[in-house]
C-alpha cells in the first residue's frame, strides 16, 4: 500500500541508535535532501526501509531519483518520495541493479518526451498529467514524434490552437490507415472529388467520428 504503518518516535529513535545502516541512511538522506528530516519524514524514511525492506543503496538510488525529476527550486515532499518508494516495492526494485534498469528506462522515456513536446512547441514548461498521458500513449502505439509534428500543424491550421483531442484522433486515423511517416499521410491524402449536394463525408465529418471516441 501507498500508506505505510506509522511508527512512533521512540521505535525510530531506538532503531537510529541501535542499527547503523539506518542511521546512515538518515544522514545521507538528509544530505541529498539538503534539509533536516521532521520527525515525521523519519517516519517515512523508516517505513521504506523496516515494511517495505527497501535496501539502503536502493532507497539511496530513490532518493537522488526523486530530487532528481523534481521541478527546479521544488524538492520533494518525503510524502512523494513514500509514494514512489511503495511503487517501486510493487515493481520489485529491491536492488541496485532492478533500480539502475528502472533508472534508464525512466531517463530513456524522458529524452522521448522531450522529442515530442518539440514536435508540439511546447518549451519552458513540463507538461501536465494529462498531456504526458497523451504523449505516453503515441510513445506506446510506436507514433513517431515526425507525425506528431505533422499533426499539429494540422490541429494549428483547422483548430488555430492546441487541441490535444483534436491532434489525438487525427494521429488515431492515420496509424488506423497505415500510415507511419509523412511521406504516408502525403500519398494517403489525396485530394477527394466534389460531393453531390446531400451527400455526407468530408474531413469534418471523419473528424466528428473520431472525436467522439
Amino acid at each position: 500500500a501507498d500508506e505505510l504503518p506509522q511508527y512512533t518516535g521512540r521505535e525510530i529513535g531506538a532503531r537510529s541508535r541501535e542499527d547503523p545502516r539506518f542511521a546512515a541512511l538518515v544522514t545521507e538522506a538528509q544530505r541529498v535532501l539538503g534539509r533536516m528530516l521532521s520527525t515525521s519524514d523519519l517516519k517515512k524514511l523508516f517505513g521504506l526501509y523496516d515494511y517495505l525492506a527497501l535496501p539502503p543503496e536502493v532507497l539511496m538510488m530513490l532518493l537522488n531519483y526523486c530530487v532528481s525529476s523534481a521541478p527546479a527550486g521544488n524538492p520533494p515532499s518525503m510524502r512523494q518520495i513514500e509514494k514512489e518508494g511503495a511503487y517501486w516495492a510493487r515493481q520489485g526494485i529491491f536492488d541496485q541493479e532492478s533500480a539502475a534498469r528502472y533508472l534508464k528506462d525512466f531517463a530513456d522515456r524522458r529524452a522521448k518526451m522531450g522529442e515530442y513536446l518539440r514536435a508540439l512547441q511546447i518549451s519552458g514548461r513540463k507538461p501536465v498529467e494529462s498531456e504526458e498521458k497523451y504523449i505516453a500513449s503515441w510513445i506506446e502505439k510506436g507514433v513517431s514524434a515526425e507525425l506528431v509534428a505533422l499533426a499539429y500543424d494540422q490541429t494549428i491550421l483547422y483548430k488555430k490552437e492546441l487541441n490535444w483531442r483534436y491532434l489525438s484522433a487525427i494521429l488515431r486515423r492515420w496509424q488506423e490507415n497505415g500510415w507511419q511517416t509523412a511521406e504516408d499521410v502525403e500519398r494517403g491524402a489525396k485530394p477527394s472529388r466534389r460531393k453531390e449536394p446531400g451527400e455526407s463525408g468530408g474531413k469534418k465529418d471523419w473528424m466528428k467520428q473520431y472525436i467522439k471516441r
